[in-house]
């Protein structure tokens, strides 16, 4: 990875978490939640639990992306993220993508 990247991407980072909740998004203008499988997993907040472990500037930089989803919602646009059709958009950082949808005004599922 080039230092030009590099330091693109540490600016573009955000502060570290010292966790993941299943509401990051309560009290903002778009609540964000995890979509949980049927058997109770929150594959998008396992994923990201293991980023953070495997590459802890893509883990910011996904957080970030999300924190962005809470603050701006449907106004969020490209580059940060893109529409895929059947209301399914992507949250785009760097070279992770995390699929998203808007379930009712100010509810978003990852």
């Amino acid at each position: 990875m080039s230092s030009g990247k590099r330091r693109k991407l540490r600016q573009e980072a955000a502060p570290p978490e010292s966790q993941i909740s299943d509401n990051e998004g309560a009290g903002r203008a778009t609540a964000v939640y995890f979509y949980r499988t049927r058997r109770g997993v929150p594959e998008v907040r396992e994923w990201l639990i293991a980023l953070r472990k495997k590459d802890r500037v893509g883990f910011r930089l996904c957080l970030y992306r999300i924190r962005l989803l809470q603050q701006l919602g449907p106004a969020l646009s490209r580059p940060r993220n893109g529409y895929l059709g059947d209301g399914i958009y992507e949250l785009r950082a760097d070279q992770y993508r995390i699929l998203y949808t808007f379930v009712e005004t100010g509810v978003a599922i990852l």
